[in-house]
């Protein structure tokens, strides 16, 4: 009997965790939304910033051989090694890869941030090492393909992590599948270009570079499948539309 008057306080207490609760997972909700919202907004500035630094060396005159990845140069101008992938040889050269560069360069960084802009700061220098190294016949390299490359390999292999996170139905499995199937065209046009010598898309005077484009898709799968947190659009779709990410109870 001398545990009734403890009842109300008991009770209490239950109220005040549920409110807790109740509270807590608001937060949550409203972060997610905030997270959300600033994912939506964030600018693909390093997508423009090559974009615009490819326009501008084709619009300068003598701009496209003063910048190029040339290995004579290279003592006198270090800086090629970075130039020569906004230098085109050609109108057509160009207009192809600025549409690869802006398209996916676009859905990526608005997307995934952070990959995307170390993978596009990071990649050139180890694409012009991969040029030096495996095509020592060529003497000068300029495009954006070895980038584009990697943008095409890095949404293959995003988009297949999200489609096996969510695959609980027919468009999980083929958000998971398709990418697969990018991949796999990507190694035959890059097999066709080795052995042809041909490129598949461009005509103009120049060899394909394949072990660039190569190159390039595997740091874009790596860039990929490095361990990070997973992004406010990939922790709501998890959770479900219109509920907040699930939490531990307490």
């Amino acid at each position: 009997m001398s545990r009734v008057p403890d009842q109300p306080a008991v009770v209490g207490a239950c109220g005040t965790r549920t409110r807790a609760t109740a509270a807590a997972s608001g937060g949550a909700a409203r972060a997610g939304e905030r997270t959300a919202r600033g994912r939506r907004t964030s600018r693909p500035w390093a997508t423009w910033a090559f974009g615009a630094a490819a326009l501008f060396v084709a619009l300068v005159p003598g701009a496209p051989e003063a910048v190029e990845l040339a290995r004579g140069e290279l003592g006198r101008a270090p800086w090629r090694l970075v130039g020569g992938h906004v230098a085109h040889f050609t109108r057509e050269h160009l207009v192809w890869d600025l549409v690869v560069l802006l398209a996916l360069g676009w859905t990526c960084e608005t997307r995934w941030p952070r990959r995307t802009r170390a993978l596009l700061l990071g990649a050139p220098l180890l694409l012009s090492a991969t040029f030096l190294a495996a095509h020592p016949a060529l003497a000068n390299y300029r495009g954006l393909s070895g980038l584009g490359s990697a943008l095409v390999l890095l949404l293959a292999t995003q988009l297949h992590v999200e489609g096996a996170l969510r695959r609980t139905g027919p468009g999980g499995r083929w958000l998971a599948a398709l990418p697969l199937a990018t991949a796999v065209l990507f190694l035959a046009k890059a097999a066709f270009e080795a052995a042809t010598g041909s490129a598949v898309f461009i005509e103009g005077g120049f060899v394909p570079v394949p072990a660039v484009h190569l190159a390039g898709g595997a740091l874009g799968v790596l860039a990929g499948l490095v361990p990070g947190s997973r992004s406010a659009g990939e922790r709501l779709s998890s959770s479900g539309p219109g509920r907040a990410p699930r939490r531990a109870r307490p």
